[in-house]
C-alpha cells in the first residue's frame, strides 16, 4: 500500500508539472525577436526593395539595428536586438549539425 501511494504521488507530480514544462518551451518558441524588429521597421516606413531610396527593410533598418546603429523612427531595446542576433546564431549552428 505504501508503494502504491508513493507511486501515485510521483505520478501526480509528473502529470501536474509536465504542462508547465511544455508551456515554457512554447513560450521560447513563440518568442520571435527578429519578427518584432521587422514589424518595428515596417511601422517606421521601411519596406522590402526600397533600399535605393534609403528605406529598405533589411539594409537600411534591420541590418543597421543589428550593427548597433540608430535608425530614425525605430526605438527598440538592446535586449531585443541581442535576442534576435542570438536566435540567428543558434539557427546557423543548428543548420550546420
Amino acid at each position: 500500500m505504501k508503494n502504491l501511494k508513493a507511486f501515485l504521488s510521483v505520478l501526480c507530480f509528473l502529470i501536474c508539472s509536465t504542462p508547465n514544462i511544455y508551456a515554457q518551451d512554447s513560450q521560447l518558441e513563440k518568442s520571435k525577436p527578429c519578427l518584432e524588429i521587422k514589424k518595428a521597421c515596417e511601422a517606421a516606413g521601411f519596406t522590402k526593395g526600397q533600399h535605393k531610396e534609403g528605406k529598405g527593410l533589411y539594409k537600411d533598418c534591420m541590418q543597421k539595428l543589428s550593427n548597433g546603429e540608430a535608425v530614425l523612427g525605430v526605438n527598440l531595446s538592446s535586449d531585443l536586438i541581442s535576442a534576435c542576433k542570438q536566435k540567428r546564431v543558434d539557427h546557423s549552428e543548428k543548420k550546420k549539425n
